[in-house]
């Protein structure tokens, strides 16, 4: 099978969605698929594992981390007709994702598409939610032009039946227990850092102000030193310079390769993640992954990762007193961080890639041998 797919990044370790891209592209190689990759970002040649095809694209000020396409047909239409692809896959509502879609409707072929951020509930956050009834009949007009959509989590897809997309299909994402183990603890690591005995409690995610981190500068600022606790922030964003004033004596990290990550996720203690918007909350996983119990927003998909009481705690959502008590509870009981971390663990092991990419191309099959 012959498969093109757009992406907004194509960057190693840029975000999640990537994370899962890349996952993807690991399954297309073990089964010997023919794939072409296009997006406004795509890594050197020479670490490219299929042809990635960059798009023309401008950078704005207020996100210039995600540059926008131009004119995405003029580079897209040649190289798929050279290319000759059974099915489409676009994995974002951008300008390149729409020229894909109508591509295939002209070709008559089939296309697909993962949901895999909600970029509405981001509008509030920038004096936009008048723009929400425009930005869902946009949605509705790409995404019900496709076969499949596929979203990771069951409350994405009731949202988007509720906004009138149909095709809906739920396709949770998995975890690398290669990577994301507690095997990569490191007591050096925690030396060199100052960390040493303390508590450390992790957040890892893009620094943005979407992601609810006022909650965790909150929380930093009535937690810090309380049990020896201390914090560590990985990733970037807009919002990190002031992020850094806000916490100044957290440790920051920035953007991490997956290596380096596994390290920090397996010698922290307690991952906290405030954020209410996410559609799945990989890094999430990833921290259980490591042995880590979560204490989560009990929004969007974290909802269900994250087992109340069993492999963490979820806290109300935009509630930081509620978030503040049950990072308080963990801190205060090692023992019950201990067996907490213990069950996120046992949960981790249970979400194999494997099984998830055997769904994706099962429904690839299904969709192809339907348009025959």
């Amino acid at each position: 099978m012959k498969i093109a797919y757009t992406a907004g990044s194509l960057q190693k370790e840029h975000n999640g969605v990537v994370r899962v891209v890349y996952e993807i592209i690991k399954a297309l190689k073990k089964r010997g698929e023919s794939a072409i990759f296009f997006s406004q970002l795509v890594p050197p040649k020479k670490e490219q594992p299929f042809p990635m095809i960059r798009v023309p694209s401008i950078r704005f000020p207020v996100r210039p981390e995600y540059p926008m396409s131009v004119l995405p047909k003029s580079t897209l239409y040649p190289h798929l007709d050279a290319f000759a692809p059974d099915i489409i896959h676009i994995t974002a509502p951008d300008a390149l994702g729409y020229a894909a879609v109508l591509y295939a409707k002209e070709r008559g072929m089939p296309a697909v598409a993962t949901y895999h951020t909600s970029f509405t509930d981001y509008l509030k956050y920038y004096h936009l939610g008048a723009t929400e009834p425009f930005f869902w009949a946009r949605y509705r007009k790409l995404y019900n032009n496709c076969e499949r959509v596929f979203a990771p989590s069951k409350v994405m897809v009731k949202e988007l039946k509720s906004h009138g997309i149909r095709n809906t299909f739920f396709w949770p994402h998995g975890v690398d227990t290669a990577l994301f183990n507690p095997s990569f603890k490191s007591r050096a690591w925690r030396t060199a850092n100052g960390l040493g005995q303390k508590t450390v409690l992790l957040f890892v995610g893009r620094l943005v102000w979407e992601k609810n981190l006022d909650i965790l500068v909150e929380a930093y600022r009535r937690l810090k030193g309380k049990k020896g606790a201390a914090f560590v922030v990985a990733g970037e964003g807009p919002a990190k310079e002031q992020l850094k004033k806000r916490m100044p004596d957290a440790k920051f990290f920035g953007q991490l390769d997956r290596n380096e990550l596994s390290t920090v996720y397996a010698s922290s203690d307690i991952f906290v993640f405030p954020s209410t918007t996410e559609t799945f909350g990989l890094v999430v996983l990833e921290a259980m992954a490591s042995r880590l119990p979560a204490v989560g927003a009990g929004a969007g998909g974290v909802k269900e990762i994250i087992e109340d009481g069993v492999t963490g705690f979820l806290a109300k959502p935009n509630d930081a007193e509620d978030f503040i008590a049950k990072i308080g509870r963990l801190l205060e009981r090692p023992k019950l961080t201990a067996q907490m971390g213990a069950s996120a663990l046992a949960y981790a092991r249970t979400q194999s890639w494997n099984h998830v990419m055997e769904t994706l191309f099962e429904e690839y099959k299904k969709i192809f041998s339907k348009k025959k």
